[in-house]
């Protein structure tokens, strides 16, 4: 997969305030949220190939057709999550481009708690820990992203995308194997298909 982050973070900086035209404002249109429709944007910009299951079709009309997956945090979360990606336990090793999934509140495993918000990460994380983040709904351009609260990192997933380029860093503590990562996404995907 060729994946550019100069291309991702350059388009979010770009629309994290003034909305692309050629795409609907979810919260504006419909009153609901618009931040996974804007992490798609992002993606498609970094050369996300759209699939069957992830698409918006028509941009610019005002009646597109766009999947589940393209503009609902949870859908969009497996989406990403089918993607050659490192699902990662300590937001350090982030780099621009990557996304960051806000999930319901819980004691339940990450695994198991559905996504309610989503974010492109628009800055590598430095050694200070502040993660830089451009998003919809409560717009934000390359602005730090709280660590507590609802978006305290128990309540975030953090998804590095590979692009052929990166080391993957930090070793086995910090992130999962992709044999893992493949296997924890299908009992993911399984046990919420199942419900």
């Amino acid at each position: 997969m060729s994946y550019n982050r100069d291309n991702v973070v350059s388009y979010a900086k770009q629309y994290a305030y003034n909305y692309n035209p050629n795409y609907i404002d979810y919260a504006t249109y419909e009153g609901s949220s618009d931040c996974a429709n804007f992490v798609s944007q992002c993606l498609y910009a970094g050369g996300i190939a759209m699939t069957d299951t992830w698409y918006y079709r028509y941009p610019g009309y005002s009646s597109p057709s766009v999947s589940t997956a393209w503009r609902g945090a949870q859908s969009l979360r497996r989406f990403v999550q089918s993607l050659d990606v490192v699902l990662l336990d300590d937001p350090t090793s982030l780099k621009r481009g990557d996304v960051i999934f806000t999930l319901d509140s819980g004691t339940s495993a990450k695994s198991l708690r559905n996504a309610n918000h989503a974010v492109i990460v628009s800055r590598d994380v430095g050694s200070d820990g502040n993660i830089y983040v451009c998003g919809h709904d409560t717009d934000k351009n390359d602005e730090i992203r709280r660590r507590s609260g609802e978006t305290s990192d128990w309540n975030s997933l953090f998804v590095h995308i590979n692009d052929g380029t990166s080391s993957g860093g930090g070793g086995s503590s910090t992130h999962m194997s992709i044999s893992t990562r493949k296997i924890a996404a299908q009992r993911c995907l399984t046990s919420e298909l199942a419900r």
